[in-house]
């Protein structure tokens, strides 16, 4: 503090604020705590954000009496009551950077002082604004220490291949490092690369693993965290593998419902399947086959579309067992000529030597006994040690004598005259139409 009956502190601004010549009429106190708070004063500007392109003013003791002195973008009132120019309001106009040189505003305080009271006080603050920046400094370069040490822990727990402990790590690094403006730019940039990537990771690992809900919700939250820091490769693998995934999970609960032969539950789940790949031939052989009971037509439809890719064989297979089944329970039920013409398409199929049985036992059933004798003989070709091969060709020679034809009915019945059920009927008969 000053003490009593000294005179007021004067300062000489001459032309530049950065050269100031003081002169005191103060005890030394007075005058070290005047140079101490004209120092922090200037170290304070120094460091602060403000940066004002200006020239020094020439800033002149002695105004008096309402002038007002203005100083390249800086406002100066005189007091009406003393006779020096004191610093009512400050007011950057023009506050930018230029691209070669940096020039620095200092606040340069009061002109001519003639009675401070408070100079302990006014130090006292601008020693303590002047720590809160140095704190604050310190501080920040500690964040961006703290951003950085994250991040590497994060890289480091991806190497041993912990990604939720690396996931977390990038987290907490990346708002760490968005709090600190430019000068954590590099580690959020950093962070934004590696999360979307980690969380893509960890969502195939659960698809791997048969997690297809986990690996779904992984990937989605890959694909929004891409979108959000705009990572456009991770966003478009996430396209593709989507539907990979749900293609997956549909044939995976279609196998398990078909495998418990829940009929119902496979069907619909190699429907879904179908619906998201319209050309998949395991699905469609699936389906075919679980069709054919019940729906030959629509069987038939996927049966079709597994031969057109790539399984040819066993939808072909699949196809001719159906038609030879219907025929079959056709025939069963005294439906001769749905039975007739399910057989020909089965044969048709695939040559099937079952198919021509039913075919002729059908004609002959609806007498027409030419056709019959076709498919019968037909079948003797494709099977002619059937068990029941002697049983047919006795039938067919007794088909060749029903229409008049002796020569081929004696042929046939001397195909099973050694037959042990039909070789002594057959000789009978042989020899009647002999003679």
């Amino acid at each position: 503090m000053r003490k009593a009956g000294k005179g007021p502190h004067r300062i000489d601004c001459r032309t530049s604020p950065c050269n100031l010549r003081l002169v005191f009429s103060a005890s030394p106190l007075d005058q070290c705590n005047i140079s101490l708070s004209l120092l922090c004063g200037i170290g304070y500007n120094i460091i602060s954000y403000t940066i004002v392109q200006t020239s020094r003013p020439d800033l002149r003791s002695g105004r008096k009496g309402g002038q007002s002195c203005r100083r390249h973008d800086y406002w100066y009132k005189e007091s009406e009551k003393k006779n020096y120019c004191s610093i009512h309001t400050v007011r950057h106009k023009k506050a930018f950077v230029s691209q070669n040189y940096y020039i620095f505003c200092i606040f340069v305080g009061i002109a001519h002082i003639e009675n401070i009271k408070n100079t302990d006080t006014i130090m006292k603050k601008i020693i303590l604004a002047f720590a809160a920046l140095a704190i604050a400094a310190g501080m920040s370069a500690q964040d961006l220490a703290t951003a950085t040490s994250t991040y590497n822990s994060g890289a480091e727990a991806l190497t041993m291949g912990n990604k939720t402990d690396a996931l977390e790590y990038f987290q907490k690094a990346l708002a760490i490092a968005q709090g600190l403006g430019d000068e954590g730019a590099d580690v959020v940039a950093n962070c934004k690369n590696a999360i979307p990537s980690v969380i893509l990771s960890i969502g195939k690992e659960l698809y791997n693993n048969k997690d297809f809900e986990g690996a779904l919700a992984k990937m989605k939250e890959a694909s929004d965290k891409a979108s959000e820091y705009g990572i456009e490769d991770i966003k478009a693998e996430v396209a593709e593998l989507i539907p990979q995934v749900n293609l997956t999970k549909a044939m995976e609960g279609a196998n398990s419902a078909f495998k418990a032969k829940d009929l119902a539950g496979a069907l619909a789940g190699y429907k879904e399947v179908m619906a998201l790949d319209s050309t998949n031939a395991v699905a469609a052989l699936r389906l075919g086959q679980l069709l054919s009971g019940s729906n030959l037509e629509e069987a038939e439809k996927y049966l079709n579309i597994a031969a057109a890719n790539g399984q040819e064989e066993n939808a072909t297979q699949l196809l001719g067992t159906a038609y030879l089944k219907k025929a079959a329970s056709q025939l069963k039920v005294g439906k001769y000529a749905d039975a007739v013409s399910l057989a020909e398409k089965a044969n048709e199929i695939k040559a099937n030597a079952q198919a021509l049985l039913i075919a002729g036992q059908a004609s002959q059933k609806l007498g027409k006994d030419s056709n019959a004798i076709s498919f019968f003989e037909q079948y003797l070709e494709a099977a002619p040690s059937a068990k029941n091969a002697g049983a047919i060709a006795f039938t067919v020679g007794a088909l060749f004598q029903k229409a008049g034809n002796k020569s081929k009915a004696v042929e046939y019945y001397q195909k099973v005259a050694s037959d042990p059920q039909f070789g002594a009927q057959a000789k009978q008969l042989i020899s009647a139409l002999s003679k």
